[in-house]
C-alpha cells in the first residue's frame, strides 16, 4: 500500500493510501463483465475480478489500511463473454461472513422467458477461503431469480417461472399488446451450501389491459401456502417485497438529493455513501451526457457532507464501500478493477 499526502484542495482529495491488486487491468468491452467489491463483516474486502478467456479471480484483501496489505487469491473459469449473450454478475456475502456467493448470469434470445436464462454458481467458504462448489444451472429459481440475504442470514430467491398471455381481440388490434398477462413466480428460502429450498411457495402477478383507462396496473393473486411464512422470516410485509434487497434498508435514500443514489452504509451506521451524477439523457437513455459525477459521504441523519470524491465524466462503474479500520471510517474505491484507493473520512 502506497501512502500518499492528503490534498489541500477540499474539492479534489487525494487518497490516503493506494494499493494495486495482482490482476490484469479491467478490460473495456460491451461483452466483458465488471469488477465487483464487497466489504466483509470483519472489514476485510472481497473483490471479484474478470480476466480474459472466461477466467475470474477472487481476491480477499486484509490489513488494507496498513503499508503491507495481505492479498489472498482464488480462481475459476466461467463462460467466455460473447456477442449475442448478455451477462450479469453478482457477489453476495451472508451476514455472518461464512459464505460468499458468486452468480454469473447469462441471457439469450427473449430475456423475459425463464428458459432463456442460465447461470454459473460459485460458492466460497470464507472461513477456509476455498471454493466449495461450482455448478451451471438452468433452474429458474437459481439462474433467473433476484436473490438476497436477509438480515437474519436467510438466502431468499424470487423468480418468474411461467408467463401466460391472452392476445388482444378489440379493434384496432395492437399486436404487441395483450388483453391480460399472468406471470407465475416461485419464491424460496435456500440453504447453503447445497442451495436446497427449505420453504417454497408460488404466487401470480396479473395485469389486465382491457380497462379503458389502462391504469389498473399489476396485481398479486393466487398467493400459495408458505408465502406468508417466507415473508415473515425475511421480515418483509408481503411476498412481492421478496424481490428487493433484504440485507439492508435504505433509511436515507433522498438525503443527498434527487441526483444521488445510495451506495453503502458505514458499519457504525452514522455515515451514508452516495453516487451522484448530473447530466442529460436523450432518446430513451441511448445518449447520455454527464456534467458532474462524484461519490459523497454524508453524516446521518443531518446530511452534513463529510467527504466528496470526484469521478470521471463517463459511465464506467467505480465499486466503492465504507469500512472501518484503526478506529476510523474509510471510503474505499476500486478503479480499473485493480487500483484500490482508501480515503479517510474526516
Amino acid at each position: 500500500m502506497s501512502l500518499l499526502l492528503a490534498s489541500t484542495d477540499a474539492e479534489t482529495p487525494l487518497p490516503t493510501a493506494a494499493y494495486t491488486l495482482h490482476a490484469q487491468e479491467e478490460q473495456r468491452s460491451p461483452y466483458l463483465e465488471l469488477t465487483l467489491l464487497q466489504r466483509l463483516p470483519n472489514q476485510a474486502l472481497l473483490v471479484l475480478v474478470p480476466q480474459q478467456k472466461g477466467k475470474w479471480l477472487i481476491k480477499r484483501i486484509t490489513a488494507w489500511d496498513t503499508s503491507s496489505p495481505r492479498e489472498q487469491s482464488l480462481s475459476f473459469v466461467g463462460e467466455s463473454p460473447r456477442e449475442g449473450v448478455s451477462h450479469l454478475e453478482e457477489l453476495k456475502v451472508d451476514p455472518s461472513g461464512a459464505y460468499a456467493l458468486i452468480r454469473l448470469k447469462s441471457f439469450k434470445d427473449d430475456l423475459s422467458k425463464p428458459e432463456s436464462r442460465s447461470a454459473q454458481l460459485v460458492l466460497v467458504d470464507l472461513r477456509t477461503f476455498a471454493i466449495v462448489s461450482q455448478s451451471t444451472t438452468n433452474d429458474p429459481l437459481l439462474a433467473g431469480s433476484s436473490w438476497s440475504f436477509s438480515e437474519a442470514g436467510l438466502l431468499v430467491a424470487n423468480a418468474m417461472v411461467k408467463e401466460a398471455t391472452v392476445p388482444q381481440t378489440r379493434k384496432p388490434i395492437k399486436p404487441w399488446l395483450y388483453e391480460t398477462i399472468t406471470d407465475t413466480y416461485q419464491a424460496a428460502a435456500l440453504s447453503l451450501p447445497d442451495f436446497k429450498p427449505t420453504i417454497s411457495c408460488t404466487y401470480d402477478r396479473y395485469l389486465d389491459n382491457r380497462s379503458d383507462d389502462g391504469r389498473q396496473g399489476w396485481r398479486t393473486n393466487k398467493v400459495g401456502e408458505g408465502c406468508a411464512e417466507l415473508a415473515g422470516l425475511a421480515h418483509v410485509t408481503n411476498v412481492e417485497n421478496l424481490a428487493g434487497n433484504l440485507s439492508r434498508s435504505v433509511r436515507y435514500a433522498g438525503l443527498a438529493g434527487p441526483t444521488c443514489t445510495p451506495a453503502d452504509e458505514s458499519p457504525s451506521m452514522d455515515l451514508e455513501l452516495y453516487e451522484c451524477r448530473t447530466g442529460h439523457e436523450y432518446m430513451d437513455d441511448f445518449f447520455i451526457t454527464t456534467n458532474s459525477r462524484d461519490l459523497r459521504v454524508l453524516n446521518v441523519p443531518d446530511g452534513k457532507l463529510a467527504l466528496k470524491v470526484p469521478l470521471p465524466h463517463n459511465l464506467t462503474p467505480y465499486p466503492s464501500v465504507l469500512a472501518n479500520a484503526g478506529g476510523q471510517t474509510w471510503l474505499l474505491v476500486l478503479r480499473d478493477g485493480t487500483r484500490l484507493e482508501a480515503y479517510r473520512v474526516p
